[in-house]
């Protein structure tokens, strides 16, 4: 019985990945570059997720940090994710306070809130707002870019969150770095 759930998940999501692909790498590649312009610019990434989708903001902000193909300075990242606790107004409210405080413009957020509510979202896209920071929604049809998985259900918007945090986080290493040729 497990391995036949196994094997159905994995299905499933290399379903929803095929799906989409195309969309992921597009915004993924745009987002990169957005990454390493903020950089340059001497501005602040944050990497925020609430519920679920702190352990691709996590992972994202390790990634920036520590790249595990290479030896490289740490790049900039400020993670806001509270690491216990649910995704609910409180959580909300915090994240969007310390998107207050820290937020200026041309910042960039990488919001990872597959688990969110409507409400929720349109908060911290105000506090966004507020300070002009650009955001990358990722798992949550938020406003301007997002990466959102309409049609995967919820284990497989967190597999896919999770990949795109990973993906990006490496493709911002390329951008600053250069391409990894022996690791291809």
């Amino acid at each position: 019985m497990t391995y036949e759930l196994t094997t159905a998940f994995f299905h499933k999501h290399l379903e929803s990945v095929s799906l989409a692909v195309d969309d992921m790498a597009e915004v993924i590649e745009q987002t990169a570059a957005w990454a390493q312009n903020t950089l340059v610019a001497e501005g602040k990434i944050f990497s925020c997720g609430l519920g679920h989708g702190v352990s691709s903001a996590v992972v994202f902000s390790e990634l920036l940090r520590q790249h595990p193909l290479r030896e490289r300075p740490a790049l900039p990242v400020i993670e806001l994710s509270p690491r216990t606790g649910a995704a609910d107004s409180s959580a909300t409210q915090w994240l969007s306070s310390q998107l207050m405080a820290l937020g200026q413009p041309g910042d960039l957020a990488v919001v990872f809130a597959h688990d969110l509510l409507e409400d929720d979202i349109d908060d911290i896209a105000t506090a966004l707002e507020k300070r002009a920071v650009n955001a990358v929604w990722v798992g949550a049809p938020g406003p301007g870019i997002n990466m959102a998985f309409p049609d995967a259900d919820p284990l497989s918007i967190l597999a896919l969150s999770h990949a795109c945090g990973v993906c990006l986080a490496n493709a911002i290493d390329i951008n600053t770095f250069g391409p990894l040729e022996e690791h291809l």
